[in-house]
């Protein structure tokens, strides 16, 4: 995983290795990106929606924009 900070924007970019499609990959791992997104915001002093989530399935070569 990558926590990428910048003075305009903070990445979380989680990597996955699976068989599941965007959909699925976001709706199950929504919970734990919004868990990451508020704890990275909260350590950094950032607003919340200037943290940006990403995953990268790296099995099937793509990548979610999640909420």
């Amino acid at each position: 995983d990558l926590l990428a900070v910048s003075e305009e924007e903070v990445r979380i970019i989680d990597y996955k290795y699976s068989d599941r499609n965007a959909e699925s990959l976001k709706a199950h791992y929504q919970p734990q990106l919004d868990l990451y997104r508020k704890a990275v915001a909260s350590i950094l002093k950032k607003d919340e929606k200037q943290v940006r989530c990403t995953i990268i399935n790296i099995k099937r070569c793509f990548e979610v924009e999640m909420d």
